[in-house]
């Protein structure tokens, strides 16, 4: 699975958000679905882009470099409860972006 795959898959399954539609992988990739996957990824990229940076860089740490939060904060130099919060407030920045993305 791609990192973009698996932010997909994440955005998904902890946030509900029905928009970022993952179909079944096909058997064999047609024009189509790779039409479909390369939308996703870019609707993915650009609601990341959205994050304002120290959102985005404990939402990458914390979901795909797997940190834990202590890690996190001793990575960053910051508290492990600025870590939580800043973690709370890029998921949900997160699905609201991609959410509006999917409206326009």
């Amino acid at each position: 699975m791609t990192y973009i795959e698996e932010l997909q898959d994440m955005i998904r399954h902890r946030y509900g958000v029905e928009s970022v539609h993952l179909e079944s992988v096909p058997v064999k990739e047609t024009p189509e679905s790779v039409l479909l996957q390369s939308a996703d990824r870019q609707l993915v990229q650009e609601a990341l882009g959205r994050l304002a940076l120290p959102y985005r860089e404990v939402l990458l740490l914390c979901e795909f470099e797997e940190m834990s939060y202590q890690e996190i904060s001793a990575t960053l130099g910051i508290p492990m409860g600025t870590v939580m919060s800043r973690l709370s407030r890029a998921r949900r920045a997160l699905r609201e972006s991609v959410q509006q993305l999917q409206r326009t």
